[in-house]
């Protein structure tokens, strides 16, 4: 009884329609995507000329050791 008369007042209609009139058909409608573009624009820039101004450094030589537990698994002649 409680919920034909909800219905009859058009509750659900109002609620519905006043959460469908918060969100936006288009997501993305809100960003402004020329900041963003320049923005991008400007990191890559700066990038560019951090790279070309910047003395080189010194190149260390990076020596890197593998270890795995299980290659002597598959080597059972070398042990």
């Amino acid at each position: 009884m409680l919920d034909a008369e909800v219905v009859r007042s058009g509750a659900p209609t109002r609620v519905r329609n006043a959460v469908l009139t918060l969100y936006s058909a288009d997501p993305l409608a809100g960003l402004r995507w020329q900041r963003i573009a320049a923005a991008v624009l400007v990191a890559g820039m700066l990038g560019g000329a951090v790279d070309l101004l910047a003395p080189e450094g010194a190149t260390e030589s990076v020596d890197v050791a593998i270890v795995d537990a299980l290659y002597v698994l598959d080597q059972p002649d070398e042990q």
